[in-house]
């Protein structure tokens, strides 16, 4: 989804975020390194977007917002050259190179460039270490593999990526697609396994039995090739990780696009999630419900209710069933203008579900939640 926005528009809380990352800019310098540079300036913003998130309802635009800080950034060392207290923003001005998607990050070291070249004019004044430079060295090494819990909603997808070959690390895009394609942790983390088991520490349960698989098919990145980063998608308080990660991780799946085209991958387009022909899915669910009850489902409810269930979700997961997704489902169905058929198409939710979960062979204990669930949200919507 897009946000449509005139280019006079800005968020009330842009200057007062801006002030405050440029007060606190003084936390970058303790980094030795670009991914450390990296890391340190992502929760310097993430700390100044959660506060924003939490008390700003509307104008949510922050990759203006960024634009417009990585300009005040420029501006606060240009100003503070003579006095020799251009250090914190002229490294923040890396920082943001590292974290900012292409287009973003080629202007944030431009203005580095001509930071340093103004330091460099100033008589006793040195621009200092070049390894900050090395942000521009980004790369996915194409390594990528994922794991997907036990109801085939939620994914992990960890890629490898390196500044020039150094600094390795792997970073982990949580996505779940319950309803949106979104992504509801991430983080960057020194080797696959690290970043797994704090996935499956983060998911519970549900993810305890994952295991780890290399992307072998482009379709199996459908999760990451449709996401939704949109702050319109982000839930009211989302993970922590997510806004600490807000730009790197639009950062590091661009890279990732691109190590998978160069390494001769079919494009990762996002074809439409809407042109869904169900019929095959309620024809089979038509017979298994008969060879359960002896009788025909209401053909129309079960044809509304397979077109609602498989409408905007990736490929892979429209047989899938969670508590989560029959949740959100549900919402929708109770916004439907037939009454009538809103009812019955709840009705038939029961035996819908169990057909799911036993056509993806789900264990007894995830049915058993089903089960539960259904009750729950049968209650709640009649």
């Amino acid at each position: 989804m897009t946000q449509f926005i005139s280019p006079s528009e800005r968020g009330q809380w842009f200057d007062t975020a801006i002030a405050a990352v440029l007060d606190q800019a003084h936390v970058v310098l303790e980094a030795q390194h670009p991914r450390a540079l990296e890391r340190l300036t992502s929760q310097l913003i993430g700390a100044q977007l959660h506060q924003v998130l939490v008390t700003e309802k509307t104008g949510l635009w922050f990759d203006r917002w960024f634009a417009e800080l990585v300009s005040a950034t420029e501006s606060r060392v240009r100003h503070q050259a003579d006095g020799g207290a251009w250090e914190a923003p002229f490294r923040l001005l890396h920082g943001l190179a590292a974290i900012g998607t292409p287009d973003a990050a080629q202007t944030a070291l431009a203005a580095a460039n001509r930071s340093r070249k103004l330091i460099g004019r100033v008589p006793g004044q040195d621009p200092g270490p070049r390894w900050p430079l090395d942000v521009r060295r980004l790369r996915a090494n194409g390594d990528v593999v994922r794991l997907r819990d036990a109801w085939g909603t939620r994914y992990a997808v960890i890629a490898g990526f390196s500044y020039g070959g150094r600094d390795r690390s792997v970073f982990l895009f949580d996505v779940d697609t319950d309803f949106y394609n979104i992504v509801v942790s991430a983080g960057d983390f020194d080797d696959t396994e690290q970043a797994a088991t704090a996935w499956r520490h983060k998911v519970g349960d549900a993810a305890g039995d994952a295991r780890v698989q290399p992307v072998e098919h482009v379709d199996q990145l459908d999760c990451l090739v449709h996401l939704d980063m949109d702050e319109a998608a982000l839930p009211a308080i989302p993970d922590r990780s997510v806004i600490d990660n807000w730009f790197a991780a639009q950062r590091r799946l661009a890279e990732l696009r691109t190590a998978l085209r160069r390494a001769g991958t079919p494009p990762t387009v996002a074809a439409s999630l809407y042109r869904v022909d169900a019929d095959p899915a309620v024809d089979e669910f038509a017979q298994w419900y008969h060879r359960r009850h002896g009788a025909e489902p209401d053909r129309e409810a079960a044809e509304a209710l397979a077109d609602e269930w498989m409408s905007g979700v990736i490929p892979e997961t429209r047989f899938s069933v969670s508590p989560n997704r029959l949740h959100n489902q549900c919402e929708l169905i109770s916004d439907w203008i037939d009454d009538e058929l809103t009812h019955t198409a709840i009705a038939l939710l029961p035996d819908w579900v169990t057909w799911l979960a036993e056509r993806g062979q789900y264990p007894e204990p995830l049915r058993t939640q089903l089960a539960d669930a259904v009750a729950t949200e049968i209650a709640r919507c009649t």
